[in-house]
């Protein structure tokens, strides 16, 4: 009888791990998007909408960095919290980037314009500075509502 419970116990112990574990956020439609495209979030706890609008490159160079890329690259972008209830906050923390040959970028401290954290209805922008050790003017952007799930799209940038 003892086992019985026990076993019943690490099942729903299991089932409320998982249903923690599983998220909140709706899948994102399985394509790429490009600058310019908005992209719609949709969560549980509201929506949200995302634009990366530009990207430009920097001769600005950090002194006290251990970073040497070849060029360093300014992607800026805009968000809009339509619903949400808590406040919205995306920061380069959320993305990851890779080159054209599919390499890591990490990001590099330049002076960015720093993103703000708004409530519904609100709108902000920011920028976010990576270091790129490429001649290709092409960049692909992993955005992570969840850094914790596996990524809610792809941005592929060429300018």
């Amino acid at each position: 009888m003892k086992r019985f419970v026990l076993l019943v116990l690490l099942c729903c112990l299991a089932l409320s791990v998982c249903a923690c574990v599983g998220g909140t956020t709706k899948p994102v439609e399985e394509k790429s998007y490009k600058i310019g495209d908005e992209i719609l979030i949709k969560k549980d706890e509201g929506d949200y909408k995302l634009i990366i609008t530009g990207v430009t490159e920097t001769a600005d160079r950090n002194e006290f960095s251990d970073k040497t890329p070849e060029r360093v690259i300014i992607i800026s972008y805009s968000y809009e919290n339509m619903s949400q209830e808590d406040d919205l906050y995306i920061s380069d923390m959320i993305f990851k980037a890779y080159d054209k040959d599919n390499n890591a970028m990490d990001t590099y401290p330049v002076s960015v314009e720093y993103p703000d954290s708004i409530s519904t209805g609100r709108k902000a922008t920011g920028q976010m500075a990576y270091g790129l050790d490429s001649a290709e003017n092409y960049v692909e952007l992993e955005f992570y509502d969840n850094y914790f799930l596996d990524s809610d799209c792809k941005i592929i940038l060429e300018w």
